[in-house]
């Protein structure tokens, strides 16, 4: 009998982000639509974590490579100190020398006879598989030049650089790009997605900085969140309602929001409070004028970095009780959270996810920009840029006049999601002719 074809997507992930978890699931769904039929591992550092995957019928695998923190944990990270990132750097050093000896013939053969049980069995998965995807989204950029930033684009392109040292073909599904900070940073990038099968944008500003700054060809293509289907056999009007949230009797105002370092900016702390204070008299301007904000918890993590609860918490202690409502269920998957988000009457997010479900459900939104180009670039190819809004400049009379503006022009934002949507499944079809 003859064994099945192997196919890996990467980079690493769990469902804790349920962006990240609806772009597995949808890299999966099209690799099979395209006729690549087979086994199918997702990177991931934690089985636990990413329990839901595994229902799914999908496997994991665990990455080669892995993040320096491993050893040094610091779960309050809204900010570092010196002796951690020397701390990470040390291990950072050790990794970057380790991982090489993978790329080069004749020392992997000799390095991989003292792997640990897993990552042989990772290393082993890579020599098997016939194709390598990468899970659309935004994880290729860089805010500063140095040291510190050229290690991070290397350690998220290792496992493509493993994939073609091994001569696999590797497909790119609709990601950002840039901004590449730093001569060898956007050679190291240039070098690495050159030698990639086929690239997809899922916006055109990104598609512009790999054709003009590394010379890269890609192909525009939504990004994959906007086909994920909701879940149907979850009521999720039911599980509102069940929440105590007044769906029937206000217009409800779904709003997610992340901690944040502002790494580009000399005052970090001072700029994340005036985002925690715009959110804040947002949700009382809400309050004020008969809409009801939600808070969702759209992320988890252990990590206060990427919790969102972290953000909320701070939002939600400022607020009296009954003029907000909370949705935070550890249990939901993407798809579940995409129904609730279909429910609502607007939704200003900083999750970009958050933005494209409930987008994809012709629920209109303002989207918070931060990392990368994901936000500016989508919103900017939907005809909707004067609906996103800038995380370092956010003030609190942009945003409710964006807001405003977004009520008052409802009926025509719906029409550029329908062409957007209709643009989305033409392309959809397309791809299906193959790469």
């Amino acid at each position: 009998m003859k064994n099945k074809s192997v196919y890996l997507i990467i980079p690493n992930c769990t469902d804790l982000n349920r962006g990240d978890q609806a772009l597995v699931w949808q890299s999966v769904s099209l690799s099979k639509e395209l006729g690549f039929q087979g086994d199918y591992y997702v990177m991931s550092d934690s089985k636990d974590k990413s329990f839901q995957t595994l229902e799914k019928g999908l496997k994991i695998f665990f990455p080669i490579l892995k993040h320096p923190s491993r050893f040094f944990k610091k779960n309050d990270n809204i900010q570092y100190n010196t002796l951690l990132k020397i701390k990470w750097g040390l291990i950072a050093i050790f990794d970057f020398f380790f991982s090489i000896t993978l790329l080069i013939k004749p020392l992997r053969f000799l390095v991989s006879k003292f792997l640990t049980k897993d990552l042989k069995n990772s290393l082993n998965l890579f020599e098997q598989s016939e194709k390598i995807f990468v899970k659309g989204g935004g994880f290729l950029h860089n805010d500063k030049k140095g040291i510190i930033s050229f290690y991070y684009m290397y350690y998220m392109l290792y496992h493509i650089m493993l994939a073609t040292s091994l001569k696999k073909e590797v497909i790119v599904y609709p990601n950002s790009f840039g901004p590449f900070n730093g001569y060898f940073t956007k050679k190291l990038a240039s070098t690495v997605l050159g030698k990639c099968k086929k690239i997809y944008s899922r916006e055109s500003i990104s598609r512009n900085i790999l054709e003009k700054e590394l010379k890269i060809q890609s192909e525009l293509f939504p990004d994959l969140g906007f086909f994920l289907e909701k879940d149907n056999s979850f009521n999720s009007l039911e599980y509102i309602k069940k929440n105590n949230i007044p769906i029937r009797s206000k217009k409800c105002v779904a709003i997610t929001v992340r901690p944040y370092r502002f790494q580009k900016s000399k005052e970090p702390k001072i700029l994340y409070e005036k985002y925690i204070s715009c959110i804040i008299k947002f949700s009382e301007y809400l309050n004020k004028n008969n809409f009801h904000p939600v808070f969702i918890e759209h992320t988890l993590a252990e990590n206060e970095h990427e919790n969102d609860s972290t953000a909320i918490n701070q939002i939600i202690q400022k607020l009296p009780n009954s003029t907000y409502s909370y949705i935070k269920d550890d249990n939901l998957n993407c798809e579940q959270i995409k129904a609730i988000y279909s429910n609502f009457y607007f939704i200003v997010g900083t999750r970009f996810h958050s933005v494209i479900f409930s987008l994809s459900e012709y629920v209109p939104a303002i989207a918070i920009a931060y990392g990368g180009n994901k936000a500016k670039g989508i919103m900017k190819d939907m005809n909707l840029s004067d609906y996103c809004l800038d995380i370092y400049q956010l003030n609190y009379k942009e945003l409710v006049n964006s807001f405003q503006k977004a009520i008052k022009n409802r009926n025509e934002y719906i029409n550029r999601i329908d062409e957007y949507m209709k643009f989305a499944h033409k392309k959809r079809k397309m791809i299906k002719g193959g790469f």
